[in-house]
């Protein structure tokens, strides 16, 4: 069903909404972000949303994991997630963060046909 954010605005939903949703639009997926997610992904539901959170180290003290979703042309996704080397934090700009203190790691999680 549909509950009130506890966050304040807005609202929450559960896997019979997704699923639902999912279903009535021809969906296998939701993907969604604007969420922090210290592994930088999280799927939910029965894996019919996966947060996406493509920030690491949000705000310079989380200390958080993000990931991103490639999905190619068949509509197989491949999720990559960075690891943040903290120790370098403070002599990084923002603009310098990506390459300098971050690697992407291939994850294993594969799917086809979203």
């Amino acid at each position: 069903g549909w509950g009130i954010s506890p966050r304040g605005a807005g609202y929450t939903f559960g896997q019979d909404i997704s699923e639902a949703f999912n279903h009535n639009n021809g969906l296998t997926l939701v993907a969604r972000a604007h969420q922090l997610v210290m592994e930088g992904y999280n799927w939910s539901q029965d894996k019919n949303v996966v947060t996406i959170f493509s920030a690491p180290n949000y705000c310079y003290r989380c200390g958080n994991q993000a990931a991103i979703m490639e999905i190619d042309e068949r509509l197989s996704y491949s999720l990559y997630v960075s690891i943040f080397i903290a120790r370098y934090a403070q002599y990084l700009t923002p603009l310098a963060l990506i390459p300098s203190a971050c690697s992407l790691i291939p994850l294993r999680e594969q799917e086809s046909h979203l």
